[in-house]
């Protein structure tokens, strides 16, 4: 299982997009990306919905799908489902 940050780093780079034209889409600094990919630590919420919508306009999907996604790679987000499964 990846995280958040080598998720969104991956989706970007499978739909063709260079992480710097996706960081200017999305209104983020310059290597912001790559700091979530390498230091593995998450977006506030409203960077990571902005994040989301962003890429579910370049796939051309409902934010929804783009946003459920993207939780699946947080680990907090899963071990809530593990514990909710109990």
């Amino acid at each position: 299982m990846t995280n958040f940050g080598e998720w969104i780093c991956s989706a970007v780079h499978a739909e063709g997009v260079r992480h710097c034209a996706f960081e200017d889409r999305a209104g983020l600094s310059s290597g912001l990306l790559y700091r979530w990919r390498t230091g593995g630590h998450l977006p506030r919420l409203e960077i990571f919905i902005q994040v989301c919508e962003v890429l579910s306009r370049i796939r051309g999907e409902h934010v929804s799908s783009t946003v459920t996604e993207a939780l699946m790679q947080v680990s907090d987000y899963r071990m809530a489902l593990k514990r909710q499964e109990r």
